[in-house]
Order: structure tokens, then sequence, then C-alpha cells
């Protein structure tokens, strides 16, 4: 693998951070203050893709002309149920994730994580990968989940839970990349960043 610049991390998330600092890489981070929920986009891929080149491209209008460096890495986590046609962000209050989990309980799931990269220098200059996951819950009554939902871990969180945290315990089954259920798919990133 080439060895990897450094480059402004568009996001507050610690597990993003904590993932990316877990290899050794060295970053700036740059929270964006995109909003994606302004986005009306119903397909999953398509939400998750503009929604990081967004974040991508409000950080780069905040950073002066002269700062080093020059490569934005944002990203985006949705949780996707086919079954039910529907993309799921963060809770908007216990009742809401109580009403996730319900729902994602007893089924299998998506996750999906987009990651941009993009030049600040010519946004232009930009790659988008999704990567995509599944996940399958067990099923559980009401009264476990609100005490998971009373942990407060559920509150910041796409889905309503954590799979590197307490959540854990809801996982049946995972086809794909685990990094990429906490927020970040490692490798891809990595091969992304490497090109």
């Amino acid at each position: 693998m080439k060895s990897i610049t450094s480059f402004i991390l568009a996001s507050s998330s610690p597990r993003r951070k904590e993932i990316l600092e877990s290899i050794g890489l060295e970053f700036t981070i740059i929270p964006s203050d995109f909003d994606e929920s302004t986005l009306n986009i119903s397909e999953p891929e398509e939400f998750c893709r503009i929604a990081a080149t967004e974040k991508a491209k409000a950080v780069a209008k905040t950073v002066h002309e002269g700062f080093f460096p020059k490569w934005i890495l944002a990203s985006d986590t949705i949780v996707y149920s086919e079954k039910r046609h529907k993309i799921y962000g963060k809770p908007q209050s216990k009742e809401n994730a109580l009403e996730i989990l319900r729902e994602l309980c007893g089924e299998e799931h998506q996750v999906m994580t987009s990651v941009c990269l993009l030049n600040r220098l010519n946004p232009l200059e930009h790659e988008v990968i999704v990567v995509k996951t599944g996940v399958l819950f067990n099923d559980y009554p009401d009264e476990i989940l609100k005490n998971y939902i009373n942990t407060g871990e559920p509150m910041d969180k796409a889905g309503s839970y954590g799979i590197q945290g307490k959540g854990l315990f809801l996982v049946k089954e995972i086809h794909g990349s685990f990094t990429n259920v906490i927020g970040l798919p490692l490798n891809e990133t990595l091969q992304l960043l490497s090109r």
C-alpha cells in the first residue's frame, strides 16, 4: 500500500476517529455542518453518496486556501430495511428509538456507509464508495429494548444501536464489514485513501 498523506476528517464521530487512529493515520478533524435530514432522497445508496459528498463540500468551503492538507474524507452511515423500504437515521427521541428497534428486531437490515474523498482545491476531483453490510437482529421484548435505550447509547446512532457497545446483544448474524456497522468501513477506506 502506498503511504497515506495527512487528510481532513469531516466528522465529529468518535467512532470514526478511533477507527482511523487505531492504525496510526494522521488527520485533522473539521466537523461538517451539512444537515443530511434536508435531503429528500428515498433511494438509500444515492442518499448515502450525496450526503457524504455534501459533507465534504461543506468543509471545503470553510477551509482557507493555504491550509494543509488538501484532501477531505467525509462519511455517512444509514440503516436500511429492504422489507419496509425505509431509511433509518438517528432517533429523534426515546420513543422513536423504541419504534426503530421494534421494526428491526427479528429481521435483517442493511448498514450502508458512504465514504467520499474530495480534493478541496478541486472539488470536481472526488470519489465516493458505498459499503453494505447485512445485519440480522434477534427478536426482543419491549422491556429489554427500553432498558437498552435507557443506557443512552442508541440516541446518536443510525438505526438506534451501537454494535461496538452494549447494542451487540441485538445482533444474531453479520454479513460483511464489521467496521462498516460501527461507522467506517476500514478496509475500503484505506483502499480509497491509498489511491
